[in-house]
């Protein structure tokens, strides 16, 4: 008992392991070796059934041990395990699937990293699916105690990023083969397959801003093959537009502010939003997708110091070339605010937002006079005159009604600010276009020509007021 207490394992580290896990000694190749000696009644092969609760106190055998001697785990991740899982192929399959489940135990216990599935990735155990039986028992015993999110990151340190690896070669190439695998009745993990699909989603969102980012920088790239570029992937990634237009706009802003100077970003990033504004327009169809597009402008200067104050210019651009609505501003100065910055950017904006409402009030004042001063008959063109005409000559015997009384006016102009001469336009204002066009000959007789700043009709272009003043 005393030589045993006093034995060297860093010696025979491997075949220790290999005691333990299969049972006996393994020859190259991954076969026992024929000494006569017994199989170890301590194994992992030799648990009662390949369930956690039967294999589990063997895998707690091995922590103990590791627990006391604790230069033995680097060992066993790096070599052991290794050296074990390239001949799964010689096991019988309830072998495997112990082995698989100590694996899961192993990786979940901190014994080991998920480095040591590695192996499973060489052609001669992908071919016939072994490999992948594996895996997917690894990932089942895993999820019993542990989440996705956990799962995935524990496989991402140790290495296993691309889960196809797993998969045989031919079916790599198939789209969508990972998902539809995992989804499946016989395995159904679908939190597996709905993880990997967000993943995917990542990446190829990050992979085209980084191509917009490119496209940016060169010259005598136009905005529509960017565009023509966007919709492809957009359709590939089947993203709405409030998702994608996050995506532009990072992309946009990625690179210009690769060749830009510090001192420079300020006065070249809105002159370049402005050039790009059609890119992000098709993008900005919905109210959400223009809310998603401000809240990006938003956080992108907060992150960017250097462009803080250039959050209300990017506004008034994106305004100006009818990629936002005034109602998609206003909203947003209310109430879809993110909380980065709110009250400075919101202080930013007043001016414009303030200017948007009065065009707003002053818009619904001018409808409102167009249909105080419109008949009925102004709706029907080409049938009015003369309706109006024959039912004058029916009515001509008839008493003359006394004249209506003349509607009170008043020389208030109304009030100006900066961005009352801006060039500044509105795209998504609900103007009674066909009303405004029947009556616009009417108007033109009553008020005269339209001229100064707020487009209303001055004292002296009307006669009857140049009369009475």
């Amino acid at each position: 008992m005393c030589v045993l207490t006093q034995l060297d394992y860093r010696k025979y580290t491997d075949q220790l392991f290999e005691i333990l896990i299969v049972g006996g000694l393994l020859a190259p190749g991954g076969s026992y070796v024929d000494d006569g000696a017994p199989m170890s009644a301590f194994s992992i092969f030799a648990a009662k059934s390949d369930k956690i609760e039967d294999v589990r106190p063997y895998v707690e055998v091995i922590e103990k041990m590791i627990r006391r001697y604790k230069f033995l785990q680097k060992p066993l991740e790096e070599t052991s395990m290794k050296g074990i899982l390239q001949y799964i192929n010689r096991y019988d399959p309830v072998q495997v699937n112990k082995l698989a489940v100590a694996c899961a135990l192993s990786i979940q216990m901190g014994l080991t990293n998920a480095s040591i599935l590695s192996p499973l990735q060489k052609d001669h155990l992908t071919k016939d699916d072994l490999a992948l039986h594996f895996i997917t028992i690894v990932f089942r015993t895993y999820l019993q105690d542990q989440s996705m999110e956990h799962l995935a990151s524990t496989l991402r340190k140790g290495g296993i990023r691309d889960w196809l690896l797993f998969f045989p070669q031919t079916k790599r190439a198939q789209p969508d083969v990972i998902s539809q695998y995992f989804r499946s009745p016989e395995v159904n993990l679908p939190q597996v397959a709905e993880y990997y699909a967000r993943r995917q989603t990542k990446e190829l969102r990050e992979q085209t801003a980084a191509t917009l980012a490119e496209l940016v920088e060169k010259e005598d790239v136009s905005p529509q093959e960017i565009l023509e570029m966007l919709q492809e992937r957009q359709k590939k990634l089947g993203a709405s537009p409030e998702e994608f237009v996050v995506v532009v706009f990072e992309g946009m802003m990625r690179g210009i502010d690769a060749e830009t100077k510090q001192d420079q970003l300020e006065m070249i990033v809105p002159r370049e939003v402005e050039r790009l504004a059609g890119v992000l327009e098709p993008f900005a169809s919905t109210a959400r997708a223009q809310i998603a597009l401000i809240n990006a402008i938003q956080l992108h200067c907060y992150t960017d110091t250097r462009v803080f104050k250039s959050f209300p210019t990017l506004l008034k651009i994106l305004y100006n070339k009818d990629v936002l609505s005034d109602g998609a501003i206003i909203y947003w100065a209310q109430k879809g605010a993110k909380p980065q910055g709110k009250q400075h950017f919101v202080k930013l904006a007043e001016p414009l937002v303030k200017f948007i409402e009065q065009q707003d009030s002053d818009d619904e004042e001018e409808e409102e006079d167009e249909f105080e001063n419109l008949a009925w008959e102004d709706v029907f063109s080409g049938q009015a005159p003369k309706a109006r005409e024959a039912r004058a000559r029916s009515v001509s015997s008839s008493p003359e009604p006394a004249p209506k009384e003349k509607r009170m006016t008043t020389s208030k102009r109304k009030a100006e600010n900066y961005y009352t001469h801006a060039n500044v336009k509105n795209k998504n204002r609900g103007k009674k276009k066909v009303l405004s066009d029947l009556s616009a000959s009417t108007r033109q007789r009553e008020r005269g020509s339209r001229v100064g700043a707020n487009k209303k009709a001055s004292r002296t272009s009307n006669p009857k007021l140049a009369k009475r003043k």
